[in-house]
């Protein structure tokens, strides 16, 4: 069974005896960690969504232009 023991110097965080992995403790880290993850997703879907719809916009405008030109060549 392997056991936490406590790191000098540095609370919230304990070595697991049989892995050697630091684990850390202090939950209101981890939330503020897990909610930066979130809010980091978001924006890049938001920076996503963003990047799509200038792509409409542009190719609205192409076809906008394309228009003119062949209302210009009748007239």
């Amino acid at each position: 069974m392997s056991k936490l023991i406590p790191v000098e110097g540095r609370p919230n965080l304990y070595r697991d005896s049989s892995s050697g992995a630091i684990i850390n403790a202090d939950q209101t880290a981890y939330k503020q960690h897990l909610k930066h993850i979130k809010n980091v997703e978001l924006e890049k879907n938001r920076i996503d969504q963003m990047e799509n719809d200038i792509e409409l916009i542009k190719n609205d405008i192409s076809d906008v232009k394309s228009l003119l030109k062949d209302l210009i060549n009748k007239i």
